[in-house]
């Protein structure tokens, strides 16, 4: 058999309800030169069941399991077995429209010097219902939102730097297409920073490629309980990311120092985060007792009486005041820096 163009890649633990929409998705591509490979950890609710039904078919023929060891360890696993020019990761309670694939492969295609494509994604709930606008209201499109309805190319450099502040430009998984060589060069995600091992292996991806942008929803990002992003707070959140950034700038220190022109101590000064901006964060400690949130708070009222009463008039007016503060620290190091603007496409 000749080695298909995109290797789909299933991960499956305890997903039952949503491997349906899951299947269909992906069976209903117009594009049809893929293969789909499968990782079971050992699920309980009936997964590895259904999964075997499809054994048979002759585009799903990889289906098998390991013991479960991390939701990156699984992904590891796939992409060392799986084979196809491009990747793309079908988390398994997420979907794709039926243009996706082709779509974005067209791109690449076009683009042999890019190894990452990313789009637009809708995000859905828990039966699989858009919420309405979404991915629409997510800080990086706040920030990219003059390129939003054009096809453009993003340089690499950027999207690594804006990764420290906005966390990621691409919101999920979901949102990429993968050229497999691109792996060759970054080895494979980190099993060891919790849940944001795929942003950190985006942040070394952005060192070794820019990305194709398209202007499409061409994917879903399913919002539910007990996904590990939601049981993380932004403390433990901000622990994960300097330990990641730790580790990206140990292997990639002098690329990075040549390009900003200085010694760099931590890749955090990049994020520009104020002594407000850092006690604040503090409050969004779900572990912190009534008593000691009113006491952080007016801490910050007394130390900081601007930023708090500047804040506190945002959400009695229903906006969101760290969004557009987000948003000005994002420009604010894109003209520090003189990051390379989107080049659009015809």
């Amino acid at each position: 058999m000749n080695t298909p163009c995109v290797a789909i890649l299933l991960p499956s633990l305890n997903v039952r309800p949503y491997l349906d929409e899951r299947l269909d998705s992906i069976f209903n591509q117009s594009f049809q030169d893929w293969t789909l490979w499968v990782l079971d950890g050992y699920s309980t609710d009936g997964s590895w069941n259904y999964l075997n039904k499809h054994a048979a078919d002759r585009r799903c023929a990889h289906i098998w399991q390991e013991p479960p060891t991390g939701v990156y360890t699984a992904w590891n696993s796939l992409v060392q077995r799986s084979e196809g020019k491009y990747i793309y990761i079908a988390t398994a309670d997420d979907t794709m429209y039926p243009d996706c694939l082709v779509s974005a492969v067209e791109a690449m295609e076009q683009h042999p010097e890019i190894d990452l494509c990313t789009f637009k994604i809708d995000f859905i709930n828990e039966q699989g219902e858009i919420i309405q606008s979404a991915w629409d209201r997510s800080v990086s499109v706040l920030l990219y939102e003059r390129y939003l309805d054009k096809k453009h190319i993003r340089a690499g450099i950027s999207e690594f730097f804006l990764h420290l502040i906005l966390g990621t430009p691409y919101v999920s998984i979901t949102s990429l297409l993968i050229r497999r060589s691109l792996f060759e060069k970054t080895g494979l995600f980190q099993t060891n920073i919790g849940p944001v091992g795929d942003r950190e292996w985006e942040m070394r991806a952005c060192l070794h490629t820019d990305v194709l942008y398209l202007p499409k929803k061409l994917a879903t990002w399913r919002l539910r309980k007990g996904q590990a992003t939601s049981r993380l707070n932004v403390p433990e959140r901000a622990d994960y990311f300097a330990v990641s950034e730790k580790c990206i700038l140990d292997q990639y220190r002098s690329k990075l120092e040549a390009f900003v022109g200085h010694s760099i101590i931590s890749l955090s000064e990049f994020a520009l985060a104020s002594p407000y901006d850092d006690r604040r964060l503090r409050l969004c400690d779900p572990t912190l007792t009534s008593v000691r949130r009113l006491g952080l708070a007016l801490d910050l009222a007394l130390k900081h009486p601007h930023h708090f009463f500047l804040e506190l008039s945002y959400i009695l007016l229903g906006k969101k005041y760290f969004r557009q503060r987000t948003v000005q620290r994002a420009q604010c190091l894109i003209d520090q820096l003189k990051l390379p603007a989107p080049n659009l496409l015809p």
